[in-house]
Order: structure tokens, then C-alpha cells, then sequence
């Protein structure tokens, strides 16, 4: 037997929510005016956040709150203070990224359901005891994991497990990418995310360019033909991405989704829609282990193919169109061959103006542009989006009222009515009297209790007892099935869910004695010896192709062996890591899963972790490396309160990913250990001309690190870290002794 499984949908204004609600969703989620990761949505205010709760609980649906951003020190009341006024609207749960803030979430507020946001980077069934111990309710997972690895999870926890199942995908693991932040400064992390991954690339081997069109954007994720086999796995809730999107594009794939999970066959009309709403092109993602995750041709809305360009004319800068397919005027277009389109203002046959077209037709648009082949894109259809919003429009009903009116000869009417549980009584005060000639009938009475259009409520069994020869006034019948009605919509929409405890304590953060010492983190072999012959801490990233040789050089040296585990540790690789942990060697730990192993141990918290915070650095109750998110500023303030290391030389990391360009280019699909990043050296290119090099790591995941190199001095009680990433032996022995003679003075 199939588990009941959340529709959960997104909504960036009350007009999405609206289409969510009456397409079938479960659950919605939104951003409010603050902490969340869409900042460029056009979100909820606090009173907007009022009213959302009371139309959805109203309607038997639960609102869920984003507030999955990094969160600055000096942050910390501004965002406490917007959760107390979340926690009073009685939303149904907050989204939450940041550890110290849901340490602070779950102290102060122990009965606010929590989930764990797809950006903690979540995708492996170890380390979740973490977040169990700390009482979350959900947790979204990462998207990158496969439908066998999401059974594993859903069986090893108590937790309720979220996946993504439509819309746009990232590139990058969710909570793991600074790419947006370092080039622009708007950081995916704290809900700015400009999209460059959308942008076009050049990919370059050896210091040649070999590929002048390199995509980094993914194609959207459709996983509709596979939902039994997600809720066969356990899944919780099925998550819609798009608090971005417009009402019709929610109200599409709810639609959808809803008719998929109930165990309708999808229709060609519904797919068509999602298809003209918004689409990249779909792809089943990394939970079906689809190959060709990016599409390589470009990065936009996609629509749907309905003509091809055949020719251009210069004197009336028309384009000329051969349809396969309907064209109306108030659609949009779009030119593939040189990726720009237009509304469709004027559209002739023939010399002649019409306002439609159809297969078959021969078509001229006016265009600027010359354009003189290629598909021709419909991503607008007039028609498609008049229909969803008669979708949304049309009466819904949401929940069923079983009504039973009782009559008793000079006694009052007495309306008992029963909904969801709750059970309501209306009794009028005018006596019922006998009837001089026709007594009221029993199915005129039922027939006008059954009169609930306009409301939300739907009828179930409808009675009536006692007296069959009473005169009923049909008016206060009327009157008492309004009443209670109201009276059932005040229960639901202003229900109380939350109630505050009295008794807190906050912990004190954590900072203990220790003198921490500048360390030097290597990512070669020819680096390790340099960093150790010049006298540093050292710990090198994990790499078991190279691990013999580390320990050799560690011992050559008389250092203890360091080692800086993965950010990303599926199942599959966790076993080999629990291996090299059994030995007495030093760890900086970048996911919960080896904090979960190694927490009683002396470790090293990574950037892994993004802590920006004093908070969340004294979560964990170790040294942490601060983020790349944390300005000079922040770390010294932060450093007051818990043991922190500041990054004083490197190059940060702004993506890791399970897509890789280089496969990409050259076999059009991931192909694991093709074997072509061991050959060349790899870098892409920007629109700006800014080279990024690109790494490649045992498990063929591909890490794309930033232009530019974090340089700063190092500072006196503030513990540094060099980090060495693309830096050849003289290059790393030259940067090496000048931090080293800084480190000495």
C-alpha cells in the first residue's frame, strides 16, 4: 500500500498561492520580507503572512516559512525577532539553513516544526542523527541524490524526507556554491543569487579554447512518470520549485503533480502547459541518474518548437515563419538560432494582417534582428494562459460538512454540523410550532442544507430528526446554515498552533583555552612537502588515488598525518572514510556525516559548514575555518566568542558539482572517469574574459574555483590558513615563506 504522500508547492505572491491552493497542493511554501533564498522574488510582508495562513488553514492546507539564509552576528535579533512574529501568524513551519539559528529556533520555540533546507546539503543516510537529537521534523534533500539513495535515507531516520520533483535545478550542490557571491557579490547563500551558472562559457585546454558555447545551466527536473517508485521509497513531500514563477505556471504543475500522485494518467493538454509556462528543456535529474543533465544549447525558457525561420526580409525587417503549429497574436516567440525573441504584435499572411495562424501556415513577424533559419519557440500562449487562470478561478471545495438539523415541536431548531472532527452546534431561539396545514418536508429542509456554493465546504451526510410535522421557516434554516459555517471557517482560519514556553536557556558560546596555530591546506603531493619542509601544520584533501604517498610524505616530515574529508560524502563513500578515521590522523570535516563520526574528536570544522556566525560556530563546540561568505570585519567579531581560523591566502572554491563540462564537451553526457581531466588542464571563461580553473576529484566531481585569490594579511590572535590549490612547487614555496616570516613575527 502506497504511502500518503504532501503536494508541496511554491508561491512568491498571494496570486500563486491562490493557484497552489486550488489546484491541489498540500502544503506551500513562501518567503517572507526577510531571510529568505529568493531576496528577488516578490515574497510576503508579515501581514501578507497573516492572511496567507488563514486563506490555507481555512482551506486544510499548511504554510511553511523560507528563512534559508546565512545569518550574520549582528542579524541575529533582526531575524529572532521576525521568527516570533512568523511563530505568532501560526505558520506550520520554517525552512531553515543555518545551524546556529536552528539551535536558537529549537530553544526558543520547541514547538515550531523545522526542516532542514536543501541548502544544509543534505544526501547521505549517516550524520542524520544530528539533526534527530535536535528535534527537525523534515529535511530537504539534496538534489543531486538518486532514487536508491533516497529509499536508504527514508529508511534509516525518523525524520520525514522532502525531494525536489519539478523545476529548476542547480548546478552546484545546494548550500555549497559562492559563485554568485564572488563574482558579483551576490551570494547564493544569503538569497542573491544572480545565476551565473546561466551563463555562457568558454572551456579552455591547455590555454586553448576548445569549446566557444560551454553551458553550466541544467535542464529543469520532471520526475511525473516516476512518482510511485519516489513514494515507494518513502518519500514525504514532493516539492515544486518556483517561488519565482508566475500563478500560471503553479497552477500548471500542481495541477499536474496532483492528478499524477492520485493515480491519474497525465494528459497531453497538462504536459503541454508546464511545457509553455516555463521549461528548460527536462530531464529526469540525478534521481534517475540522467546523463545529459544540461541540454548545451542554451539557457532560457525553451516553450514549445512551433516553426522554423526561412527567411529574412532587410526592407521590412520581417522575419518569415513555416508553422507546425498555432500562433496567436499576444504569444511570444522566440529565435533559437540567435537565442532573442518578441511579443507577436503584428502577424501576416500573405501581405495581409490576421490575428491567428495555424499549421501549416507561412507567417511574417516583424523582427529587428535579421534572422534567416533556425526553430522558431512559442514561450507565451495567450491561449494556455487564459485556460489556467479559468482553472483557478472555477469554485473549489475543500472540506466536507455533514449537517443534521434536529426538530422537536415547541422546542428551538437545533443545527449540529461536523467537519474534519470538529464538531459545532447552532440552536435558535424561536420555538418550532405545528403545523396548521403542510408541515415542512424533510427533503426541502435537506435540499436547503445542502446549499453550501460559494464556500469551501463541500456537502457530506445531510439529516434531519426528530418532528416530521413541524412548520420550519425555510429563512432561519438559511440563517443557521450560515452560521455554523462561520463559525467552522473561524475554527480553521484562526486556529491556534503554537504556544510559548516559558522556560529558556540559552546556552553561553562556546570558546575554550587552546592556542590555535596557522595551518596550510595542500591539494598536491609536490605542495605537502613544500608546506612541511617549511615547517607548517599541514593537512592535504583527501584523495585516495594519492593516500600512500601522503602518509609516506607525512612521515618523512615526523608530522601527523591531515587530512581535509570531502564536502560531499554519498553513501558509497562513506565506508572507505570511516577506514581512514580508525587511524590517529588529524581532520578537518566538511559534512555532518563525518562530524557525526569524528565529533568527539579533536577536528577541525571546514567551510563546508558555511559558519558565519558565533552561534554556529559554537554548535559544533570546535575550531572552524569561517566561511567564504565572512568578511575580515565579521571574523574578528566572531572570533570574540568561539575559535575560529581566518582564510588569509587561496582560491575559494565556488562550486562543486556532479556535472562536468569536460565529459560534456566531449561525449555530449556525463561520462564517468572518462579519463580527459587526467590528461589537461582545464579552465572556463566568462563573458568578461576571467579565467576560472577547474578541478576534478576521485569521484568525478567537478570543483570550479574562483578567478581571483583570497590575499590578505594575517592578523595577531586571529588563526590563518593558506590554502594551495592550483599553485605549482615555486609558485607554493614562494607564498609559503612569506606567511611563514609573517607567521614568525
Amino acid at each position: 500500500m502506497m504511502n500518503k504522500v504532501e503536494l508541496l508547492a511554491p508561491a512568491g505572491d498571494f496570486d500563486s498561492l491562490i493557484a497552489a491552493v486550488s489546484q491541489g497542493a498540500n502544503a506551500i511554501y513562501i518567503g517572507g520580507p526577510l531571510f529568505g533564498a529568493r531576496a528577488y522574488a516578490h515574497n510576503f510582508t508579515i501581514e501578507d503572512i497573516h492572511h496567507a495562513v488563514e486563506y490555507a488553514h481555512l482551506r486544510g492546507v499548511r504554510i511553511f516559512v523560507t528563512v534559508n539564509t546565512l545569518i550574520y552576528d549582528e542579524e541575529i535579533g533582526q531575524v529572532l525577532d521576525y521568527i516570533k512574529q512568523l511563530y505568532e501568524a501560526q505558520v506550520d513551519a520554517l525552512l531553515i539553513q543555518d545551524i546556529g539559528l536552528l539551535n536558537l529556533v529549537r530553544t526558543l520555540y520547541p514547538d515550531l516544526e523545522i526542516h532542514i533546507s536543501t541548502q544544509m546539503t543534505l544526501h547521505s543516510p549517516y550524520g542524520l542523527d544530528y539533526f534527530e537529537r535536535l528535534g527537525v521534523k523534515r529535511i530537504v534533500l539534496s538534489r543531486e541524490c538518486s532514487v536508491e539513495e533516497i529509499k536508504t535515507i527514508c529508511a534509516s531516520t525518523s525524520m520525514e524526507v522532502e525531494v525536489f520533483v519539478h523545476g529548476a535545478l542547480c548546478v552546484c550542490y545546494s548550500g555549497q556554491c559562492h559563485m554568485s557571491g564572488n563574482i558579483g557579490g551576490r551570494s547564493g547563500n544569503r538569497g542573491q543569487c544572480a545565476q551565473p551558472c546561466r551563463l555562457k562559457y568558454q572551456l579552455v585546454e591547455d590555454g586553448h579554447i576548445i569549446g566557444d558555447k560551454t553551458y553550466l545551466s541544467p535542464k529543469d527536473l520532471m520526475v511525473l512518470y516516476h512518482i510511485d517508485e519516489l513514494i515507494d521509497a518513502g518519500v514525504a513531500s514532493f516539492k515544486i520549485e518556483g517561488r519565482m514563477k508566475k500563478p500560471e505556471y503553479v497552477a500548471a504543475a500542481v495541477r499536474t503533480y496532483r492528478n499524477a500522485i492520485d493515480h491519474k494518467e497525465p494528459q497531453p493538454q497538462d504536459i503541454l502547459d508546464l511545457k509553455q509556462m516555463f521549461n528548460r528543456d527536462y530531464t529526469t535529474g540525478w534521481i534517475f541518474n540522467d546523463p545529459r543533465i544540461v541540454a548545451g544549447d542554451f539557457s532560457g525558457h525553451h516553450g514549445i518548437i512551433i516553426g522554423q525561420a526561412i527567411s529574412y526580409s532587410k526592407k521590412f525587417k520581417t522575419v518569415r515563419i513555416k508553422l507546425n503549429g498555432d500562433l496567436k497574436q499576444g504569444d511570444s516567440i522566440l529565435f533559437e538560432e540567435i537565442d532573442a525573441g518578441r511579443p507577436v504584435n503584428k502577424m501576416m499572411i500573405k501581405g495581409k494582417l490576421v490575428n491567428s495562424a495555424q499549421k501549416g501556415d507561412i507567417v511574417d513577424i516583424e523582427f529587428n534582428q535579421p534572422v534567416y533559419k533556425g526553430n522558431v519557440r512559442k514561450t507565451v500562449s495567450v491561449d494556455t494562459i487564459k485556460r489556467l487562470q479559468g482553472y483557478i478561478n472555477e469554485p473549489h471545495t475543500f472540506r466536507m460538512m455533514d449537517l443534521t438539523l434536529d426538530i422537536e415541536i415547541g422546542k428551538p431548531m437545533k443545527l449540529t454540523g461536523t467537519v474534519d472532527g470538529s464538531i459545532k452546534t447552532i440552536i435558535d431561539d424561536t420555538p418550532i410550532e405545528e403545523a396548521s396545514k403542510q408541515p415542512t418536508s424533510k427533503e426541502r429542509l435537506i435540499q436547503q442544507l445542502k446549499k453550501m456554493g460559494g464556500t469551501i465546504y463541500h456537502p457530506g451526510i445531510i439529516d434531519v430528526t426528530g418532528d416530521e410535522n413541524g412548520f420550519v421557516p425555510i429563512k432561519i434554516v438559511n440563517e443557521m446554515r450560515r452560521n455554523i459555517i462561520q463559525e467552522f471557517d473561524d475554527e480553521f482560519a484562526h486556529k491556534i498552533i503554537h504556544k510559548p514556553s516559558d522556560d529558556i536557556t540559552l546556552k553561553a558560546p562556546y570558546k575554550s583555552d587552546k592556542t590555535l596555530e596557522t595551518i596550510v591546506i595542500v591539494s598536491t603531493i609536490e605542495q605537502l612537502k613544500i608546506a612541511l619542509s617549511e615547517g607548517f601544520k599541514t593537512y592535504i584533501s583527501y584523495d585516495a588515488r594519492i593516500l600512500n604517498k601522503c602518509l609516506d610524505c607525512f612521515a618523512a616530515f615526523n608530522q601527523q598525518p591531515g587530512f581535509v574529508l570531502p564536502r560531499i560524502v554519498r553513501a558509497g563513500d562513506y565506508k572507505a572514510l570511516c577506514r581512514l578515521t580508525e587511524n590517529d590522523y588529524r581532520f578537518i570535516v566538511n559534512e555532518f556525516s563525518m562530524y557525526e563520526k569524528l565529533k568527539d574528536r579533536d577536528i577541525i570544522i571546514g567551510t563546508g559548514f558555511n559558519v558565519i556566525n558565533s552561534y554556529t560556530s559554537s554548535a559544533f563546540a570546535h575550531p572552524a575555518i569561517i566561511s567564504y561568505e565572512c568578511d575580515h570585519d565579521h571574523i574578528v567579531k566572531i572570533n570574540q566568542y568561539s575559535d575560529v581560523y581566518e582564510i588569509v591566502y587561496g582560491r575559494d572554491e565556488n562550486m562543486i558539482s556532479e556535472h562536468c563540462v569536460i565529459s560534456q564537451h566531449y561525449f555530449k553526457e556525463k561520462r564517468p572517469h572518462c579519463g580527459q581531466c587526467q590528461k589537461h588542464k582545464y579552465q572556463l571563461i566568462d563573458h568578461k574574459g576571467a579565467y576560472y580553473p577547474i578541478k576534478t576529484d576521485e569521484h568525478c566531481r567537478m570543483h570550479i574555483l574562483n578567478k581571483s585569490i583570497r590575499q590578505i594579511p594575517m592578523t595577531k590572535n586571529l588563526p590563518s590558513v593558506i590554502i594551495l590549490t592550483t599553485e605549482n612547487s615555486k609558485q607554493a614555496e614562494s607564498i609559503l615563506k612569506i606567511y611563514h616570516k609573517n607567521n614568525l613575527e
